[in-house]
This record gives C-alpha cells, sequence and structure tokens, in this order.
C-alpha cells in the first residue's frame, strides 16, 4: 500500500518528468563505461537487483491501487542468473486500461529508481552506481532480463579472464 501513490495522476507525470530529465542529464554528462574493478561490477549489479526487485513492487503497488490483491513476489533462477516475478494473474478482473497500468507499471517503477541512480552516480561519479544504470536500460526497454547478462558478460569477462595475443 505504500507505493501506492506512484500511481496517482499528478505524481506519475512527476515520475516520468525526473526520470527523463535524471536520464537526459546522465546520459549527455557522463560515458557509459564498464566497471574497472570487481567489487564495482559486483555492487554495480547489487544494484541492478535491487531496481529488479522495485519492478515487481511495482506491478504489485499497481494491483493493490486497483483494488486487486497482488499475488507472491519471488526469486527464481535462470540457469545460474536470479530473476524475480511477481503474480498479477488476478489482474483480469481489471478494465482493460487498468491492466495495462498494472503490465507497464514495473517499468515505471524500475525506471524511477533508476533516474535516483543517475543523480546518485552524477553526484558520485561512483562506477557501480553507472553500471547498474546501464543494466536497468537494455532490461526496461526490451523487457528481457537476458540483455542484462550479456552486457554484464560482455563488461567482466574481459576484466576477470584477459587474453593476451602474441
Amino acid at each position: 500500500d505504500r507505493l501506492t501513490f506512484f500511481f496517482a495522476p499528478a505524481v506519475a507525470v512527476a515520475a516520468v518528468v525526473f526520470a527523463s530529465c535524471a536520464g537526459a542529464c546522465f546520459l549527455l554528462s557522463h560515458p557509459l563505461a564498464g566497471p574497472q574493478r570487481p567489487v564495482d561490477l559486483a555492487a554495480g549489479y547489487g544494484l541492478f537487483l535491487l531496481t529488479c526487485l522495485a519492478h515487481e513492487f511495482g506491478h504489485a503497488a499497481a494491483c493493490r491501487r486497483f483494488g486487486v490483491r497482488a499475488g507472491w513476489i519471488g526469486l527464481t533462477f535462470y540457469l545460474v542468473f536470479p530473476a524475480f516475478y511477481s503474480d498479477v494473474s488476478r489482474i483480469w478482473r481489471l478494465p482493460r486500461r487498468q491492466r495495462v497500468i498494472v503490465d507497464a507499471a514495473g517499468v515505471y517503477l524500475q525506471c524511477t529508481c533508476a533516474a535516483a541512480y543517475a543523480l546518485i552516480s552524477l553526484h558520485t561519479h561512483a562506477a557501480a552506481w553507472s553500471f547498474a544504470i546501464a543494466c536497468t536500460a537494455p532490461c526496461s526497454v526490451t523487457g528481457n532480463p537476458a540483455s542484462v547478462r550479456i552486457l554484464i558478460a560482455s563488461c567482466a569477462l574481459p576484466r576477470l579472464y584477459p587474453i593476451t595475443i602474441g
């Protein structure tokens, strides 16, 4: 119930404007680069997982906003990668417009969380925050957590297993 205020129309407009402005400021003033230290990689991935959890809470909060009881929020693994899920199967009782809002609520809350990360990254210049944003963006756009795993592998593997030629 504490997150349902995000779905009041005025708050939703303010959050989208906030996320858009923070994202634009971040992208215009901050180069996206992979973390240089393993600790930044791990911290960035942990921060990314928090946005994934926020994503699922977004679905559940939207359900509550429309008077539908949300089901479980849980953790599973795809191969070795953690993934969160939420049971929103009761939304079929809602009108189409409200079902669409519940479906989009995950990306909405995840992007709002990433916007807060962008402001922190702009202030601290810490690589972990930037990496968390880089992980969140493809997942939010594609809706596919596998895209993040590819990004992480492309950043981590060359540093963890350097290839020497010659």
